[in-house]
């Protein structure tokens, strides 16, 4: 955790309203006459407590599977291995299988967040937990499933798999035949009695180098995501048969992360804030400032908060947007009428307006605590390092 400072701007022009009409002017329906008057309040810059903080967990199901790992010298060590189960095509299965031919996991890929030259060994695990008997809602992708390992990969190159937009993985041929395929009939009747006999796969991505390394979005709830058997059955036919993932299993991320040695919460705790997903890093704002105006009858007009990058080194593009909501009593609530949050044309910095917020902190002594976190945080791997010069700009009007 760490504690920063905001430079807080609040910028005020008479001449700028002087040219503007009345509607303009106030954006709500209100207007301006001998009743009204604009409020310049002092410029200065008040202190404000930020902190950096470090968040165990987020929900362990997303859109996408994540697996890779990066090393970052503003964040230190990150990693995500994912996990699903394969359903059955259809009920009442029966293989009557005396050997298999081909083993293969196929599934869509959509994307990576690290080095494009990252390659792979990929490791095929087998889960030995249940994972539709976990408690789902509550489910957090800092807990650990416990597997076992079926197969390495010789490595994998990134760009190949960019290239075909799958990741393909052979199983090894000594493995399916037991543990899918001749599984009894009752196990073999739907997918209830299937997934509790076979639970799934884990796949972890270890990196041949970690000065290229990367982590991959994988999009197991495709229809064109499934496990492929080819075998031979007892009349000595060759049958193929594609095992779904899909949307109707069960997936579910696990994220780790290691900070020992990472500036954004250590060494240069004084001059940077930073967010991070998979249950990375958020940043916490406090704005009791303005508890000080309360009970003023002021109205605010209009209020933005800009985050301005840092200067940092960097090959990783900066997300494409952020997110900015309330924090109450262990809670995440969306702030009522805000918008913004996308990175600016010259990627420089990240704006809100949320004045009907402002406004209710001034009115009715609302919550003030917000949080800053990576958009869609459980299914991408973005990081974000910002500088402490944050700007809040308020137009206040006095009734």
């Amino acid at each position: 955790m760490k504690k920063c400072s905001i430079s807080i701007v609040l910028l005020f022009s008479i001449m700028f309203f002087s040219c503007q009409n009345e509607e303009s002017l106030i954006g709500e329906d209100l207007l301006v006459d001998d009743l009204h008057e604009i409020f310049v309040y002092p410029d200065s810059l008040i202190q404000v407590p930020v902190m950096s903080i470090r968040e165990d967990s987020v929900s362990a199901q997303s859109q996408f599977s994540l697996v890779g790992s990066y090393t970052d010298s503003y964040f230190g060590y990150s990693e995500s291995s994912c996990m699903f189960q394969v359903l059955l095509p259809n009920n009442e299965m029966s293989f009557s299988a005396i050997s298999i031919s081909n083993i293969e996991l196929v599934i869509p890929y959509d994307g990576f967040y690290g080095d494009s030259l990252a390659e792979f060994n990929f490791e095929i695990h087998k889960l030995e937990e249940n994972i539709s008997a976990v408690d789902t809602v509550n489910y957090f992708s800092n807990q650990v499933i416990e597997s076992s390992l079926i197969y390495s990969s010789s490595p994998i190159s990134l760009s190949s798999i960019k290239e075909s937009d799958t990741l393909q993985l052979n199983l090894p041929l000594d493995f399916g035949l037991n543990e899918i395929l001749n599984l009894n009939s009752n196990q073999l009747n739907n997918n209830e009695a299937f997934t509790e006999a076979f639970k799934g796969f884990r796949i972890n991505a270890v990196p041949i180098s970690i000065n290229n390394s990367a982590i991959l979005y994988l999009e197991t709830v495709s229809d064109n995501a499934f496990l492929k058997i080819d075998y031979l059955d007892s009349d000595s036919n060759i049958q193929s048969v594609n095992f779904p993932i899909g949307s109707q299993s069960m997936r579910l991320n696990q994220f780790t992360h290691n900070y020992t040695e990472a500036p954004v919460l250590n060494n240069d705790s004084d001059t940077l804030i930073a967010i991070q997903s998979m249950g990375g890093i958020l940043t916490e704002i406090d704005l009791s400032f303005l508890q000080s105006l309360q009970d003023s009858g002021y109205i605010v007009n209009n209020a933005t908060i800009k985050f301005n990058i840092a200067n940092h080194e960097s090959n990783i593009a900066f997300p494409a947007q952020i997110s900015l909501v309330e924090y109450v009593d262990d809670q995440l609530l969306s702030i009522e009428g805000i918008t913004g949050g996308a990175l600016n044309e010259e990627e420089t910095y990240y704006e809100f307006i949320f004045t009907q917020h402002i406004q209710k902190i001034l009115s009715y002594n609302h919550n003030t605590i917000c949080r800053l976190y990576t958009y869609g945080r459980t299914s991408n791997a973005d990081r974000l390092v910002l500088s402490n010069n944050i700007e809040l700009i308020l137009t206040l009007i006095k009734g």
